[in-house]
């Protein structure tokens, strides 16, 4: 079985139940929907249909939630300018229909803490300005590099600029997702681990229980890495704006330092942006891309992710369709028994974390065929795929939501069972889930890790081995 999940963003091109049906064949584990764009009325139609062409299927797909958060865009104008390298143009915090000489911004952050000498980035570093002079109310800038300039164009700085981690729409956007009980919630702009601190803040004054991910999209993200890992539950490396606020020769090293870390913490990560951006408009990939996949994969992130590919390409269950089948191909070549060797260091003295790792070396010395781990909120799971076994693992779970949660991690495959009524009934339950997943056959060993407790988070103390009969 493919091992490396795939995350498709759901928009215009892919919305109706027939395409749904055909990503989710094609192997789509968990749908993205991208909150900066459409409306909530939508969104819940969406998500509707996801869920019953989910059930047809009797597939069960994970949700993300990508909120918008504190996006810096050039506001409102006239029409399109081409700006020319050399002339000088000013940023106003004042709401006005942009022309050549001056155009607004959607947040004052710019025009107050910005100074002079400050370089802006828009439309993903297409144009570069200078700050040559700072008022109150706007900068007057150079353009150093020119081009088309249009409404709307993102704005990056590598200035830092005390934003707001959660802005109004994304406090409605956050209620909304709670109600709509979607698995991942996507943090955009995430800079320190206070951010994410502030989001789970408020899902717990909201009495909501939603998976947190960072986005990795800034500079200060990047040197505030270990921090954010530890406060978030899952990282996706989110490398557009990332490529536009460093130099971009640095993005390849980041993302495999970010996936190494993610791995050792237990932290699931996806990496995100561009991979097989050509098939908005082709058929087929560039050989760029489907090694930039490959990449990912032998980096052994959790997940990847298409974006534009399948919200609004042309091909988006030809995109996921190629996406699995470099994934299915990348995984053939790792040696994941070995590399186990390599992770031994990780282990801590937390309970959980040597069980995970002491049955991931028992599927490795007794050639086991599955992994099991009996888990009722995901977490003995997720640990567990982090040290990435030689062989899948059912996450055997009485929880519906910790199921869809946990399609997102690598190699997870999870299996909604009944209640535990005691320690002997969750391991007979485990290898029936085994038996019934199709993932062994007779005679094959399995290990199971589970809980003496039962139906309690946090108590996996023990490992059994079993031969399927």
């Amino acid at each position: 079985m493919r091992r490396t999940k795939i995350i498709a963003t759901v928009g215009p091109a892919s919305s109706d139940k027939k395409t749904l049906k055909k990503l989710i064949s094609e192997g789509v584990d968990v749908f993205r929907l991208n909150l900066s764009h459409g409306t909530r009325i939508e969104h819940k139609k969406t998500l509707a249909s996801i869920r019953k062409v989910s059930s047809d299927l009797k597939k069960d797909t994970g949700i993300l939630f990508d909120l918008t958060g504190q996006k810096l865009r050039i506001g409102q104008m006239q029409e399109p300018v081409e700006l020319k390298r050399g002339q000088k143009i000013s940023l106003t915090k004042k709401k006005i229909i942009g022309t050549s000489s001056k155009v607004s911004v959607n947040h004052s952050y710019l025009v107050n803490e910005l100074t002079k000498g400050a370089k802006i980035l828009i439309d993903e570093g297409r144009i570069e300005l200078r700050v040559t002079r700072k008022t109150a109310e706007y900068l007057e800038c150079v353009v150093k590099q020119g081009g088309l300039i249009s409404s709307n164009k993102g704005i990056n700085v590598t200035a830092p600029l005390s934003l707001r981690p959660l802005t109004q729409k994304d406090r409605e956007d956050i209620r909304f997702a709670i109600n709509q009980k979607v698995d991942w919630l996507a943090l955009s702009f995430v800079r320190h681990k206070s951010d994410i601190l502030s989001l789970k803040k408020f899902l717990k004054n909201n009495k909501a229980d939603l998976a947190v991910m960072a986005k990795i999209e800034k500079n200060e993200a990047v040197k505030n890495i270990d921090d954010i890992i530890d406060a978030a539950d899952g990282i996706m490396i989110a490398r557009g704006d990332l490529g536009v606020e460093m130099p971009i020769e640095d993005v390849p090293l980041i993302q495999k330092i970010i996936i190494k870390k993610c791995m050792r913490k237990g932290k699931p990560v996806v990496t995100a942006t561009q991979m097989l951006e050509s098939m908005i408009n082709n058929r087929k990939p560039t050989r760029a891309e489907v090694n930039d996949v490959a990449n990912a994969i032998f980096d052994q992130t959790d997940a990847v992710m298409l974006s534009a590919e399948t919200a609004a390409g042309k091909y988006p269950a030809l995109a996921v369709k190629t996406m699995a089948k470099v994934a299915f191909k990348t995984e053939s070549a790792i040696d994941y028994a070995s590399n186990l060797r390599n992770k031994e260091s990780w282990v801590s003295t937390d309970i959980t974390n040597a069980i995970s790792f002491a049955s991931c070396e028992l599927i490795r010395d007794l050639s086991a065929t599955l992994l099991v781990t009996s888990t009722q909120s995901g977490k003995t799971a997720i640990r567990a795929a982090a040290y990435r076994p030689p062989a899948p693992i059912l996450a055997a779970t009485p929880e519906k939501k910790v199921v869809t949660k946990l399609k997102l991690v690598f190699g997870v495959v999870p299996f909604l069972i009944v209640p535990s009524k005691n320690i002997n009934d969750m391991l007979a339950k485990a290898k029936d889930a085994a038996k019934d997943s199709s993932l062994v056959k007779k005679r094959d060993r399995i290990v199971i890790t589970a809980g003496a407790l039962v139906n309690i988070v946090g108590t996996t103390n023990l490992i059994k081995i079993e031969i399927i009969d």
